[in-house]
C-alpha cells in the first residue's frame, strides 16, 4: 500500500457522507420508514434489523453512485483511509461490511432521520439524538473525536453536505477546543459553515462546477473539490494553507452560472426522463429521492409528491 504521508509522518484521512445508491448485488435496501412503522423502533431497534440485513460487503463496494466514484479515486490516489459519515450506522471505515440500506439526514425525504425518529424537536436536533445513539451503539463506529484521538497529528479532510457536516459540528468544535485538531491538519469542504468554523474550511460555490477541473452534479462538488486540492496540493505535502488559496483560483477561475428559465413539462415528459435515467444507470438500484436529484440536476423541476408518482409509473415498464 502506498503511504500518502504529510511531512513523512501524518497520514491522509478523508471523511466524507453515505449515498443512497447502493450496488444491486447487495439486494433491496431496508428503508427506514418501513423500519420506523413498528412500535419497537429505536435506534437500536434499526441497527439489530440492519445487522440481519444480508448479503454484506465493504462499505467501499456497497456503496455506488458519482459522490462515491470520486471518493474512492481519492483512496485510490490520495489518502490513506476513508471514513463514512453515515445515516444508517454511524462513523465507520469504507472497510467495514455493511448491509444495503436507505437512511438519510437530508430532510425532504421519506426516509430522514428527522421524518421518521418522531421526537418534537428540530430535523438537526433529531439528526444528532440519531447520530450519538449510532455512534453508542455500534461496536464498529467511531465518534469523530475518537477518530481524531487515534490518529492525533494526521491529516484530516472532510468533505460533505452542511446537513451531515451539521451532525458532526458540536464532536468538531470540541475537538477544536481540547487541541486535537487545528487549523494545520483540519480542512472542512462544504456549502456552507457556522461562523466559528471558518476558518478550517472552504465553503464551494456551486459555480466551480463548471470549471475544467471540478465538472460533475451538486452531488459531489464536495468530492470533487476535495480532489482536485488534494491533487494540486500533493507537491506541497498537502498543506492546508495551499488547498485555501488554489481553491480561490478555482473559484476566480470558474465562470458564473446561468440559470436557463424552466420549462413546465407534462407528465409524460417527465416519465421519459426518468426511464432515460434507470437505463442509463442499469447497474445501479436508483431510489426515488436519487433520480429526483438527478433530474433536478439536469435543470428540470418538479414537486416531489408528483415525481414520486411518476417514478412509480416509470418504473412499471423499465426491467
Amino acid at each position: 500500500m502506498v503511504l500518502f504521508t504529510v511531512d513523512n509522518r501524518r497520514l491522509v484521512h478523508f471523511i466524507t457522507s453515505c449515498t443512497q445508491s447502493k450496488a444491486v448485488k447487495y439486494g433491496e435496501a431496508l428503508q427506514l420508514s418501513k423500519c420506523s412503522e413498528n412500535p419497537k423502533f429505536s435506534p437500536e431497534y434499526w441497527l439489530r434489523t440492519l445487522g440481519q440485513k444480508l448479503p454484506k460487503g465493504p462499505a467501499l463496494e456497497v456503496y455506488t453512485g458519482d459522490h462515491w466514484s470520486v471518493s474512492k479515486d481519492i483512496l485510490k490516489n490520495y489518502a490513506n483511509e476513508l471514513w463514512v459519515l453515515s445515516a444508517g450506522y454511524g462513523l465507520i471505515s469504507a472497510k467495514s461490511d455493511i448491509g444495503a440500506y436507505d437512511a438519510t439526514f437530508s430532510t425532504g425525504n421519506q426516509n430522514s432521520v428527522s421524518n421518521n425518529l418522531g421526537l418534537i424537536s428540530s430535523s438537526i436536533q433529531q439528526n444528532r439524538i440519531w447520530w450519538n445513539e449510532l455512534t453508542l451503539l455500534n461496536k464498529n463506529s467511531l465518534s469523530l473525536t475518537e477518530l481524531f484521538k487515534r490518529f492525533r497529528n494526521d491529516l484530516f479532510i472532510i468533505a460533505a453536505a452542511p446537513t451531515y457536516i451539521n451532525v458532526v459540528k458540536q464532536e468538531i468544535k470540541e475537538s477544536i477546543s481540547s487541541r486535537l485538531v487545528n487549523e494545520d491538519n483540519l480542512l472542512i469542504i462544504t456549502s456552507s459553515i457556522d461562523s466559528e468554523l471558518k476558518n478550517f474550511s472552504i465553503i464551494t460555490k456551486e459555480k466551480v462546477r463548471t470549471h475544467k477541473d471540478i465538472g460533475g452534479s451538486v452531488v459531489s462538488i464536495h468530492t470533487r473539490v476535495a480532489r482536485q486540492l488534494l491533487k494540486s496540493s500533493k507537491k506541497f505535502q498537502y498543506s492546508i494553507a495551499n488547498m485555501k488559496v488554489e481553491y480561490l483560483k478555482l473559484e476566480n477561475q470558474s465562470p458564473n452560472i446561468v440559470k436557463k428559465p424552466i420549462r413546465k413539462l407534462t407528465d409524460d415528459e417527465i416519465v421519459k426522463i426518468i426511464k432515460n435515467l434507470i437505463t442509463e444507470f442499469s447497474d445501479v438500484k436508483l431510489s426515488s429521492s436519487v433520480v429526483l436529484r438527478m433530474f433536478r440536476d439536469k435543470g428540470y423541476s418538479c414537486e416531489q409528491k408528483r415525481f414520486s408518482r411518476l417514478y412509480k409509473t416509470a418504473t412499471r415498464f423499465v426491467s
